[in-house]
């Protein structure tokens, strides 16, 4: 089972990383942007809190590999590796 949570949850850690830090989606996003100010909240849009956006991906994650039950260990742990790195 915890072997299930670092693997998600690490991969969970990678794709927020990427999605709200990387250039690669940085396009995308200034596209998006504008076309969903309703996932604004509190001065933070969606895909650059890493928070709010680990939180979607941990659901998603859980959810196509099938732990669901897992999804809070999963949230917890890629929450813990950001906290880590200090961001």
């Amino acid at each position: 089972m915890w072997e299930k949570v670092i693997i998600e949850g690490l991969a969970v850690y990678i794709i927020v990383v990427v999605i709200s830090a990387g250039s690669i989606f940085d396009r995308a996003k200034r596209w998006l942007r504008p076309r969903t100010l309703f996932l604004i909240t509190g001065g933070s849009w969606l895909f650059d809190c890493r928070l709010c956006l680990g939180m979607w991906v941990s659901l998603a994650v859980a959810t196509i590999c099938g732990d669901f039950y897992l999804f809070l260990p999963i949230y917890g742990f890629s929450t813990f590796i950001a906290k880590l790195e200090g961001r």
